[in-house]
């Protein structure tokens, strides 16, 4: 960017930019990115998406978005401050100017996240904020080297997170492997790799068909 901003988008996803004089404002459309911010106290750095607004004057966060309510922030250097999009610019600048580690939540416009810390917004209930280790850090933002890691999720939700990098659809016609615990490292657009560690960890089978959907079941 031109003041000295970098951002890595995650695949299928798009932010819109405007900056003026005073603020740089930026809109997550869809998908993830990560914002390595240029420090510049005059001029706040805020990313709004759906209802929310992530405001940073210099550090590095990544906001992921699933849909308009349902976010996740991860803060790995500095801090950022969770508001509502609507929120004043020069409220949220007085923000970040002066508060510190000890003021109240109570008394500031929104959630202060400080590094090492993650954030996730739902449609429903609070905010809840908490500590992250390297790991999880490392795990979580793995598709900026082009790799996903996954730590015993699920198998239907693995699927969905390896079809943003491929042409390629999953259907599982078996429902008693959606459960199934994933593990490990994978490029991010290697499909033949994840579906020969499911057969040969889960013996699970596919089948490819000419519309590039992939179906997987159990082996009899």
């Amino acid at each position: 960017m031109s003041d000295g901003t970098h951002i890595q988008l995650n695949t299928n996803s798009i932010v819109e930019i405007a900056y003026t004089s005073s603020f740089r404002q930026l809109t997550l459309v869809q998908g993830e990115a990560r914002f390595d911010v240029a420090k510049d106290k005059s001029r706040p750095f805020t990313v709004t998406s759906g209802e929310k607004s992530f405001t940073a004057l210099g550090t590095i966060f990544n906001v992921q978005k699933s849909d308009d309510s349902d976010m996740e922030l991860m803060v790995t250097e500095g801090r950022v401050l969770i508001t509502k999009s609507n929120e004043a610019l020069e409220v949220i600048k007085q923000t970040l100017l002066t508060a510190n580690k000890n003021t109240p939540q109570s008394r500031l416009p929104g959630i202060l996240v400080n590094s090492g810390e993650k954030a996730v917004i739902a449609k429903h209930g609070n905010t809840p904020i908490e500590k992250v280790s390297l790991d999880q850090v490392q795990r979580d933002l793995a598709w900026q080297q082009g790799m996903l890691i996954f730590d015993g999720e699920p198998l239907s939700k693995a699927l969905i997170e390896v079809s943003r990098y491929t042409s390629s659809h999953f259907k599982i016609s078996d429902p008693n492997i959606s459960n199934v615990k994933v593990s490990g490292y994978f490029k991010a657009n290697d499909v033949d790799g994840l579906l020969a560690s499911l057969n040969s960890n889960f013996n699970i089978i596919y089948t490819k068909s000419a519309d590039s959907t992939i179906l997987l079941a159990l082996a009899e």
